[in-house]
């Protein structure tokens, strides 16, 4: 699944709403675009789309990247930093993988 059939799916299935939480976001894309594949493969996939500097932690400019690139979906940056805010054990302002699999349902 590529970002416009992603960007499809979630106007089409919240065609009341104009901006969707980065929740919403995520849970999709682990639906759809890792469809099928094995749990620790998507989880490495889904961190490394991310993660593209291979830094071993995600922030807020890497999560907006990544929706510029692929979503046309807007997102505040308060959705953002509250998505990371409630992952993030270390209080470091990132997510490490650990951190990043564990919010997204993986550990």
């Amino acid at each position: 699944m590529n970002g416009k059939e992603i960007e499809d799916e979630i106007t089409n299935s919240h065609q009341d709403k104009d901006t969707f939480s980065l929740s919403e976001v995520i849970d999709l894309i682990t639906k759809k675009w890792f469809f099928g594949r094995g749990r620790e493969e998507e989880a490495l996939d889904m961190f490394a789309l991310f993660d593209r500097k291979e830094k071993g932690q995600v922030g807020i400019n890497e999560i907006k990247a990544v929706f510029n690139q692929y979503l046309d979906i807007n997102i505040s940056d308060n959705d953002i930093l509250e998505f990371i805010e409630e992952a993030d054990i270390d209080k470091d302002g990132y997510l490490n993988q650990q951190e990043f699999f564990a919010k997204l349902g993986y550990q």
